[in-house]
């Protein structure tokens, strides 16, 4: 079975940087779909930190159309939800005990259901949905990756949060599904709640001034010619992922080979140590930091039990993290695996010499 995963689209995402909203990026991932037997998309396809469901599962219609045409007659298209649609995984979580939940979990979207419409799109395609993860082979297994901010550190709010609950409920050496959605569950569904309750007026107010005070900075700084120049010091991390590059800095230049381990691939390394998977390839997302590329060393992404790691990076920009030149950076968008049905995960980055003014051009929305 011929897979492509991609992961972390953000539709929805008020700053903007969903890049598959605009003709060019997702002409070029439509080429690759027409010979798939199967499309992943492992996480936060939808920003549901932002907008409600209903207008973000309208705003990914179109795209799940397209998609649903350049699939080949048959072709399986699976959701795995990450932290931002954490909703999006109700349904499978309200059939399982949670003392229960395996590595993987599946069913069909129901037309009924809050995907339904983009099940509705994709046409003779069909859409599965599935959690924490899935199998796509016995020896390749891929899982968004959010569990990863209980070892991460760090100073992003959500990866503190997440740790103090787990130092409340430490994970066992030996640990679960279900140990690891207790710690990190209650944070997904408040955050839900402040954004569809009371809060959410005043909260958008608040991220709306925000978005237009950085939008007016980027725009002074393109008039300008200069960049901003990201933040420093140790557990900083890009705005948007969470992750870190291997020097630390968001935005800084490709590491050198052998120059160490990122942060959040060691946080991984923890998660599958923890819950045993045994497999030789794990894919996953959430930091949107690709890898590993040439410029990576290998040995860093080789966990001591065994799996090999492969982060399939995201489809948001953000100039702080990504840069501007293509293709250079790890957080760079429009990466993909492809999986065949024998050999290594192929990472490949499908928008690695598009510069980013052509995704962002005037009159590219559709």
């Amino acid at each position: 079975m011929r897979t492509a995963v991609i992961s972390d689209l953000h539709l929805g995402r008020l700053m903007g940087g969903d890049i598959l909203r605009h003709p060019m990026p997702r002409a070029r991932l439509l080429e690759v779909l027409g010979d798939l037997d199967r499309l992943v998309i492992l996480g936060d396809v939808l920003e549901l930190r932002e907008i409600r469901k209903a207008p973000a599962v309208s705003l990914g219609r179109p795209l799940f159309g397209e998609i649903g045409k350049a699939l080949r007659p048959g072709a399986e298209v699976v959701v795995v939800p990450g932290n931002h649609d954490y909703v999006l995984a109700q349904p499978l979580l309200r059939r399982i005990p949670r003392r229960r939940l395996g590595l993987e979990q599946t069913a069909p979207v129901h037309p009924d259901g809050p995907l339904g419409p983009l099940a509705e799109a994709l046409g003779p395609a069909r859409l599965t949905l599935a959690y924490p993860g899935l199998w796509l082979r016995p020896d390749v297994y891929a899982i968004h990756g959010h569990w990863l901010d209980a070892h991460a550190g760090g100073r992003r709010f959500e990866n503190r949060v997440i740790a103090k609950f787990e130092r409340w409920l430490p994970l066992p050496d030996r640990a679960t599904p279900r140990d690891y959605e207790r710690v990190s569950a209650p944070l997904y569904r408040v955050a839900n709640l402040f954004l569809t309750g009371a809060g959410r007026k005043q909260r958008l107010g608040l991220f709306g001034r925000l978005t237009r005070r950085i939008q007016a900075r980027k725009a002074r700084q393109a008039d300008t010619g200069e960049v901003s120049a990201p933040p420093t010091g140790s557990g900083s991390s890009p705005p948007v992922g969470g992750g870190a590059s291997a020097s630390g800095v968001p935005g800084a230049p490709p590491p050198k080979k052998g120059e160490g381990q990122p942060r959040t691939v060691q946080a991984m390394t923890d998660v599958v140590a923890h819950l045993q998977i045994d497999a030789r390839h794990v894919l996953f997302g959430h930091t949107h930091r690709a890898g590993p590329l040439p410029a990576d060393d290998p040995d860093a992404w080789q966990t001591p039990a065994g799996p090999r790691l492969v982060n399939l990076g995201s489809w948001v920009y953000d100039q702080a993290s990504a840069g501007v030149e293509p293709g250079r950076s790890p957080y760079w968008p429009g990466r993909l695996v492809l999986l065949e049905d024998a050999g290594p995960p192929k990472l490949v980055g499908l928008l690695d010499d598009l510069p980013a003014e052509r995704w962002e051009a005037p009159g590219d929305e559709p």
